[in-house]
C-alpha cells in the first residue's frame, strides 16, 4: 500500500511540472510576439527621425543666426567703455611723456601748444555739493546712517552707522592687534596651567609671553586636536599680523582678528578678559567714529565758506554766523589736509565710485563721505603729499640734488680746463687766432637769460610749498622717457593682440 501511494504522488508531481512548463512555453511565445511588436514600432520611429532631421536642422540654424547678432550687440555694449577707457588712459599718457623736464616743485609745462594739452582745472561748483552739507541733509544721513554711540550703542549697531567705512591710523591698529594678541595669550596660559599643569610647566612655565600661536607651537604642545582646536588655529591669523604687520585693515577687518581673541576667552570661559576684548574693540569703533567727526565737521564747514550759494530754502545755519563769513573763492587744493588714515578711506571710496565695472549701490555711502572722496580725489595728489613736513622734506632734497649736480658739472668743468692741450707748433695764423680771442675777452659777456633763470633757481625755493602732484612723477630723464615710450609700444601690442584674439573668437 506505501508503495502504491508514492507512485501516486510522484505521478501527481510530473503532471504539475508538465502543467508549468505548458504554461513557461506559452509566456515564452507571448514575449517573443511582443518583441516583434517592438521592433516594427522601433523602426517606424526611426524612419519618422530621419524624415524629421533635416527640419531641425534648418531650424537649429535659424535660431543660431538669431542668438548670434544679439549676443554680439550685447557683448559691443560690455566692452566698449572699457576700450574707451584704455584710449583715454593711453592718450593721458602719451600726453604726460611729452611734458618737459622741469623742477620737481612745480608742476611741469607741455611741450607744444598748451591750449590743446592743458587740462581745464575744476570749478568750484563742481566740487562743493551743498545740498549735502545742509543741515537737513544731514539730519537725513543721520537717520539713515545712524552715528555710533559708544555709551548706548551696541558693537553690531555700528556696521549701520557711517563710521564703518572709515579706517583708523596705523598705531592704533597695531596697539589694539597688540593688546587682543595678548589678552588671547593669558587666556590660554592661565586655562591651560589649569588643566594640564605638567604640559604647562613644560613648554611655557615663567610668563604667557611664553605662549605662541603658530601652527607648529600648536601642535608641539599637543593640542592640534580637541575641543579648542578650532579656536585656537583661528587665533593663528591674529598672531600674524602682530609678528608681520604690513598693512591697514578696513574696519571690518580690523575686529574681525579681535573678534577671535574673543571667541577663545568665550570657549575657555575667561568672563574677564571676555569683556577687556569687547572694550578693546569699543575703542576701536570709537577711532573709526572721531575719523568721521573729522570729515562730518569739514563739511558742515563748507556752508560757513560758501554761503552765497546756499539754496533759498535752507534755514538752518544761524544768520549771524552767515554775515559774519567771508565768501573768498576756494578750490578743493585750499583744503586742509587730512590725516593719513582718512586720506586712505577717501581714496578707497573715490576709487570705488569710480569703479565703471563695480559701481557700488546708491545707498552705499553717505553723501558726506561721497562728497570728501571727491574733492579729496579732485586735488589729484598722492596719500599724504599734502603734508607740510613732507612738502618740506621733498625741497629740502631737490635742493641737495641740485647742488650736487652743479658741483659735479663745475667740476668736470675745470678738469677738462686744467688738462694741458698737445698740439703742433705755434704759427702765424694761430698766433693771430690767439689775438683774435684775447680781444673778445676784453668785450663784455653777453648772458643767456635762460641760464640766468637756472643758475638763481636756488633763490626761489624759499617760497611756500606747492603739493606735489602726480604729474611731477613725469618730469623724468631721458631713460625714464625711453622706458616708458618702450612700455608703451608693449601696450599697443597687447592691445593689437587682444583684438586679433576677440575677432579670432
Amino acid at each position: 500500500m506505501t508503495d502504491q501511494g508514492d507512485h501516486q504522488h510522484t505521478k501527481s508531481k510530473m503532471e504539475n511540472a508538465e502543467d508549468k512548463i505548458a504554461q513557461l512555453h506559452e509566456q515564452v511565445s507571448q514575449l517573443q510576439d511582443d518583441k516583434q511588436e517592438l521592433d516594427a514600432e522601433n523602426v517606424s520611429l526611426h524612419a519618422e527621425v530621419e524624415v524629421l532631421r533635416p527640419n531641425a536642422n534648418r531650424t537649429q540654424a535659424v535660431i543660431v543666426a538669431v542668438t548670434k547678432k544679439p549676443c554680439r550687440i550685447v557683448l559691443r555694449f560690455i566692452t566698449a567703455p572699457f576700450k574707451n577707457w584704455k584710449e583715454r588712459r593711453q592718450a593721458k599718457q602719451d600726453a604726460r611723456l611729452e611734458y618737459a623736464a622741469k623742477a620737481d616743485y612745480e608742476k611741469p609745462y607741455p611741450i607744444g601748444n598748451e591750449e590743446e594739452q592743458i587740462e581745464p582745472e575744476l570749478k568750484l561748483e563742481d566740487l562743493i555739493c551743498i545740498l549735502c552739507a545742509s543741515g537737513e541733509a544731514l539730519d537725513e544721513q543721520r537717520r539713515k546712517f545712524p552715528p555710533w554711540d559708544a555709551e548706548q550703542s551696541t558693537l553690531e549697531e555700528f556696521w549701520d552707522g557711517p563710521a564703518r567705512h572709515m579706517t583708523i591710523s596705523w598705531q592704533d591698529q597695531y596697539d589694539a592687534l597688540n593688546a587682543a594678541h595678548s589678552l588671547a595669550k593669558q587666556t590660554f596660559w592661565h586655562i591651560f596651567r589649569k588643566r594640564w599643569p605638567e604640559h604647562a610647566l613644560w613648554h611655557f612655565g615663567e610668563h604667557y609671553e611664553q605662549v605662541r600661536f603658530g601652527k607648529e607651537e600648536i601642535e608641539r604642545c599637543g593640542l592640534s586636536s580637541g575641543e579648542f582646536a578650532d579656536q585656537l588655529y583661528r587665533v593663528t591669523n591674529l598672531r600674524n599680523a602682530v609678528c608681520h604687520p604690513s598693512t591697514s585693515y578696513n574696519m571690518r577687518g580690523l575686529d574681525d582678528l579681535i573678534f577671535r581673541a574673543e571667541e577663545l576667552a568665550v570657549a575657555l570661559e575667561d568672563d574677564d578678559r571676555v569683556q577687556e576684548i569687547q572694550a578693546l574693540r569699543r575703542t576701536v569703533r570709537e577711532r573709526a567714529q572721531e575719523a568721521y567727526d573729522i570729515i562730518e565737521s569739514r563739511t558742515q564747514a563748507l556752508l560757513h565758506v560758501h554761503p552765497q550759494t546756499r539754496p533759498a530754502g535752507e534755514t538752518n545755519v544761524e544768520q549771524e554766523a552767515v554775515e559774519g563769513t567771508i565768501a573768498t573763492p576756494q578750490s578743493a587744493d585750499d583744503d586742509h589736509p587730512y590725516p593719513f588714515h582718512i586720506q586712505r578711506a577717501l581714496k578707497r571710496i573715490s576709487e570705488h565710485l569710480d569703479n565703471k565695472y563695480q559701481r557700488p549701490s546708491r545707498d552705499e555711502y553717505p553723501p558726506v563721505l561721497v562728497l570728501a572722496a571727491k574733492r579729496w580725489a579732485a586735488r589729484g595728489l598722492q596719500l599724504g603729499a599734502d603734508d607740510p613736513d613732507y612738502q618740506q622734506r621733498f625741497l629740502d632734497s631737490q635742493s641737495r640734488s641740485n647742488a650736487n649736480t652743479q658741483a659735479g658739472s663745475a667740476t668736470s668743468k675745470n678738469d677738462s680746463d686744467s688738462q694741458p692741450k698737445e698740439g703742433p707748433a705755434e704759427t702765424d695764423s694761430s698766433k693771430s687766432k690767439d689775438d683774435s680771442n684775447s680781444q673778445r675777452k676784453d668785450e663784455p659777456v653777453e648772458v643767456d637769460e635762460a641760464q640766468d633763470v637756472n643758475v638763481d633757481s636756488g633763490a626761489d625755493q624759499q617760497r611756500p610749498a606747492s603739493p606735489v602732484r602726480r604729474d611731477s612723477a613725469y618730469a623724468a630723464t631721458e631713460s625714464d622717457l625711453e622706458t616708458r615710450s618702450q612700455r608703451h609700444r608693449l601696450k599697443k601690442v597687447c592691445k593689437k593682440t587682444f583684438k586679433w584674439f576677440r575677432k579670432a573668437s
